[in-house]
């Protein structure tokens, strides 16, 4: 993580003792993070109800719950930063517990501030993935619908992109389909995405015209 971001990363630490604080504040403004603070899980809770954090770093015990409180809010509000414990006091039984919670890592005080960057590192790799596929999920949501047309298989997807591909050209487009396959829809999709969008659509009866008046009134 480096402080190139275009947009910092926020993280919360959330820790009783002070130094720890001071300590961890300066390291990660310096790794490009933008930083909040908490003194307890009250005030860790209120902070993650206000802020979209990234990762939160919390103390596994502190006053008023400590990071398990903590942990469980996360998960209760369905929040998707990525939640690193801190303790003192390791043991088997209370990681276990915490990363079945959904705690992403655990880190065992003291620790290396390396051992931190390459912990936050890896968190944040994985938060951002999470996001990226989030994304990925809404926009193909998002393709089911499309100027009136829906349909989530492949081949509307791509009628879709064929579609703005064609709706820009001036040059006439010849749509192609047996009775009943929307191809008038089709014709009201490319109106909405071209240049001509403001003007009026017009759809013509071509089998209602005799032959002799349909050269005529199309050319």
């Amino acid at each position: 993580m480096t402080s190139s971001s275009v947009e910092k990363p926020k993280v919360l630490v959330a820790d009783d003792e002070i130094s720890l604080r001071e300590v961890l504040s300066i390291f990660l403004e310096q790794e490009g993070f933008e930083v909040h603070i908490a003194v307890n899980a009250d005030e860790a809770c209120q902070f993650i109800s206000q802020i979209d954090f990234s990762l939160v770093l919390s103390d596994l015990r502190m006053p008023r719950g400590g990071g398990m409180k903590v942990l469980e809010y996360l998960q209760k509000q369905k929040h998707d930063a990525l939640i690193i414990m801190m303790t003192a006091y390791a043991s088997p039984e209370t990681a276990v517990e915490a990363m079945k919670l959904g705690a992403h890592d655990y880190l065992v005080k003291p620790f290396q501030l390396e051992s931190l960057r390459v912990t936050l590192n890896r968190a944040l790799d994985h938060y951002q993935l999470k996001q990226e596929n989030r994304r990925l999920k809404e926009a193909i949501k998002g393709r089911e619908r499309f100027e009136g047309l829906i349909g989530r298989s492949a081949s509307m997807r791509h009628i879709f992109t064929l579609i703005e591909r064609v709706a820009p050209a001036k040059t006439p487009i010849l749509i192609m389909g047996e009775s009943g396959t929307g191809k008038e829809m089709v014709a009201q999709a490319v109106h909405k995405q071209s240049n001509r969008a403001l003007g009026p659509f017009v759809a013509l009866n071509c089998a209602a015209l005799p032959e002799h008046l349909l050269e005529s009134t199309l050319f």
